[in-house]
């Protein structure tokens, strides 16, 4: 029966197109088969997987394990203490989470110093405290491909910083 319809579609078929060349022959035109819009096509059952997208490469990371950073700090002068400055460098890591530590070192007056602090946030916007010498210092900063600035105060100094990526 299938061969039966798979004949009269076929025969249905050449009918059209033999009446559409005589029409097309008497007005003079070219020939042409009618047609139809195009259906989109819909499979039917099981599909393949779909191959999953390659996965970009990895950026390399900004901050390296050890970022090293060198520079200057300065305090303001106060009814207690007299204006300070002297040569700072920082050693950085990015220990994950938006944690860090490092080690801040340098000189004031040719007594050098090291303290090591911990302190959090994405690089442009970094926070940490630190107990040094008795003091209660607060400090918040900005760390860039080049520059490490930052700001600090405690019950004895206010001052700033600012380095230079090594």
């Amino acid at each position: 029966m299938n061969k039966n319809l798979l004949w009269i579609a076929l025969a249905l078929f050449a009918g059209i197109v033999a009446v559409s060349v005589i029409t097309n022959k008497s007005e003079k035109k070219p020939a042409s088969v009618p047609t139809k819009p195009v259906q989109e096509f819909v499979p039917i059952g099981p599909q393949p997987e779909p191959k999953p997208e390659p996965k970009p490469e990895p950026e390399k990371p900004k901050w390296p394990d050890l970022t090293k950073w060198e520079g200057t700090w300065h305090t303001e002068k106060n009814s207690h203490h007299p204006a300070l400055d002297g040569k700072l460098m920082c050693d950085a890591n990015l220990t994950g989470d938006g944690k860090w530590n490092g080690k801040f070192y340098g000189d004031w007056r040719g007594q050098r110093f090291s303290y090591d602090i911990e302190w959090e946030g994405p690089p442009e916007a970094v926070t940490g405290k630190a107990d040094i010498d008795g003091a209660d210092y607060r400090w918040s900063g900005k760390m860039t491909d080049t520059d490490f600035i930052g700001t600090f105060e405690s019950n004895r100094y206010i001052g700033n910083f600012s380095m230079k990526r090594k």
